[in-house]
């Protein structure tokens, strides 16, 4: 048995070694909220939404627990339109691709989208089975915020954090 730990220039500790931590000290995802603003979702110009900087776990069942830090506010993510003649809710959600190479600092893994959930007079935001199939299956999710959009609007109707 060795002694281990994480320090600059090592090179023989795995990813699964690294993130061991992390995986022990999580019992879910979740944002990891300081400031009370942390990957906060507000209005954007026009039908679209705004995610500022913040660090959260992406917890996969069963698995690794993986940081994502977003230090650059997301600006205008686009809504799509809803002419349904219903409200509609949207999901915002940060996800993990699991399945793509990460390029030198894993900038191109982590995302935010917009999942739409169905039109109807009483409207619910989307499933985690909706979710996941937009996200693709095995890859950690979170929900940030529903965004509910009225039949019409050009604007966000109602942001409400998750």
């Amino acid at each position: 048995m060795a002694l281990r730990s994480i320090k600059a220039g090592s090179t023989a500790i795995t990813e699964a070694g690294v993130l061991q931590f992390i995986t022990d000290l999580l019992k879910i995802s979740g944002v990891f909220d300081i400031t009370g603003t942390q990957f906060q979702v507000t209005a954007g110009t026009g039908l679209s939404v705004n995610i500022a900087i913040g660090r959260a776990y992406l917890l996969v069942t069963g698995g690794n627990g993986y940081p994502v830090i977003n230090d650059a506010q997301i600006s205008n993510l686009a809504v799509n339109s809803n002419n349904s003649g219903n409200p509609r809710y949207t999901s915002m959600v940060l996800y993990k691709n699991l399945g793509a190479t990460p390029n030198a600092d894993d900038t191109n893994t982590n995302f935010v989208i917009a999942v739409d959930g169905t039109p109807a007079a009483s409207p619910t935001a989307p499933s985690n089975a909706t979710i996941q199939s937009a996200v693709g299956a095995g890859n950690p999710f979170i929900v940030l915020a529903n965004v509910l959009i009225n039949s019409g609007a050009g604007t966000p109707t109602s942001i409400t954090d998750v």
